[in-house]
């Protein structure tokens, strides 16, 4: 695959010997009547000219190897020299000559001459064009060969390509029969070449999506391309995979359609962080709407009944409810239970003002801080949980509502699935149940801010109305005081 310039020395000391030697030798066959004398300069400048156009002729051969347009002007120029190196090497080789006239053939001595006649002529001239034929028929054979091996090597590339692929690559008639299944298509769907080669595409294809490959094979018969197609494919487990897949038709060596190549790439990953993005700004949305609503609230059931109803319509539960906790008790009092949740409520006996206990409730972790969820409260043997089992339910969450880590409150919410809580779902509960915390804290606090200006005004009435009661008094002192005086003498004068 790459000719050096030792390469190209050697074969071209080769070929410009071949070609100094011919010259020479025919020239050692002729038989004139004259004397011929050599110049060894020019003959070894004709010998050296053979060389060095051989090599030149070797390397433009060579370089130009690959280059498989029938007429260009570098394959003209690489002729051209190749061509050159005959002429230039006789013609120097016939200016190294000198004949001198003799007589050893001027008395017709013509025995060890040449004698060519009319049937020779024919005959050379028939062999230089035989030779010249064959020659034509052996480069286009070369060149026809040199186009197949390039071919070749060109496939053998691309199925080397297609096979290392990490995306499923897979050929099909317009019948949607499997006729090729690269190692790509093995790794992502689970069936072998073996396996899926003469079956249908439908072997990938869920029953509902049907018509969606029906759709994909009438237009590749119209010679349309499908592109960037994102649908979901079947694995050999069963399991389900998002595809971006891209179908386009394959024509045979009349340019007619013959099927359909089909490249599929696993998209599963990037379709699951888009919905955990998707969820993540749903619930940032969420907590900000909620967070506003409870915002302007001034008391605890209207700030509960806005979460529960919020809670309800965006992330869907079957029971769900909000308790006040009394640490001196150890009891959950239910304040509010969700709209959606309250013909279960009544069944589970947790209707509002009902009280949990702790001790039996299996939630005594939810009241010293921390979150808690179980995936499957079946496996829990805690009065309280298997009453909800009892109605079907089977996860839960538990957060405390705590301020300056104080648990004053525990959100409660369940599903009737085990597992059914995302971590996202948790981490979201986590940070509401802080918000909640935050804002029934501060409904309390004005709760008692309210209570207490509410008592202070009280205080401040009875105070005046003491002090009216007292100035009255006086009042009333100092008048009968006065009458008291004034009737005085008039006693003394009737004593008298």
């Amino acid at each position: 695959k790459k000719m050096g310039l030792l390469q190209a020395s050697i074969g071209s000391i080769f070929m410009g010997g071949g070609i100094a030697a011919m010259h020479y030798v025919g020239m050692a066959a002729m038989r004139l009547s004259a004397m011929c004398q050599w110049s060894l300069p020019l003959v070894a400048l004709s010998v050296i000219l053979a060389v060095v156009i051989s090599f030149v002729a070797l390397l433009l051969t060579f370089y130009f190897r690959g280059d498989l347009s029938a007429w260009s002007w570098l394959k003209v120029l690489s002729a051209v020299v190749m061509g050159a190196a005959i002429p230039i090497m006789h013609y120097t080789g016939m200016a190294a000559a000198t004949f001198t006239v003799t007589s050893t053939l001027a008395h017709g001595e013509t025995t060890h001459a040449v004698s060519v006649s009319s049937l020779s002529i024919t005959g050379i001239i028939v062999v230089t064009f035989l030779v010249l034929g064959i020659a034509v028929l052996s480069s286009q054979a070369g060149r026809r060969f040199s186009v197949q091996a390039v071919e070749l090597e060109a496939s053998s590339q691309l199925a080397a390509i297609v096979e290392s692929s990490d995306d499923a690559i897979i050929s099909k008639t317009l019948d949607g029969v499997i006729l090729t299944w690269n190692s790509g298509a093995e790794r992502m769907f689970g069936y072998s070449a073996e396996e899926a080669k003469g079956k249908t595409m439908t072997l990938l294809i869920a029953p509902e999506q049907s018509d969606e490959e029906l759709g994909i094979l009438a237009r590749i018969a119209r010679g349309e391309r499908v592109a960037h197609l994102e649908t979901t494919r079947i694995r050999k487990d069963g399991t389900k995979i998002d595809v971006s897949a891209t179908i386009s038709p394959m024509r045979d060596s009349q340019g007619r359609i013959a099927g359909a190549s089909n490249i599929a790439r696993d998209i599963t990953e990037r379709k699951e962080a888009e919905t955990k993005l998707n969820a993540q700004l749903s619930r940032l949305s969420l907590l900000n709407q909620i967070t506003r609503a409870i915002g302007g609230r001034e008391d605890l059931r209207s700030i509960y009944q806005v979460v529960l109803r919020a809670l309800e319509e965006d992330l869907g539960f079957d029971f769900g409810c909000i308790c006040d906790y009394d640490q001196i008790t150890r009891n959950l009092k239910i304040i509010h239970v969700g709209a959606h949740s309250q013909a279960l409520s009544v069944k589970l006996g947790l209707t509002e003002q009902g009280l949990i206990s702790i001790d039996t409730s299996g939630l005594s972790r939810c009241v010293l801080g921390q979150f808690f969820y179980e995936p499957d409260i079946a496996d829990v043997k805690m009065p309280f949980l298997q009453r909800l089992v009892g109605e079907g339910q089977r996860s839960l969450v538990a957060a405390p509502l705590l301020v300056e880590s104080k648990v004053f409150g525990v959100f409660i919410a369940t599903r009737r699935e085990p597992a059914r809580f995302s971590n996202g779902e948790c981490d979201f509960l986590r940070q509401l149940s802080e918000h909640v915390a935050l804002a029934a804290h501060q409904a309390q606090l004005y709760v008692s801010l309210q209570q207490a200006y509410d008592d202070l005004r009280q205080t401040q009435q009875a105070v005046m109305q003491q002090e009216r009661l007292r100035v009255l008094g006086q009042m009333a002192s100092g008048i009968a005081h006065d009458i008291n005086n004034a009737i005085s003498p008039d006693r003394k004068s009737v004593v008298e």
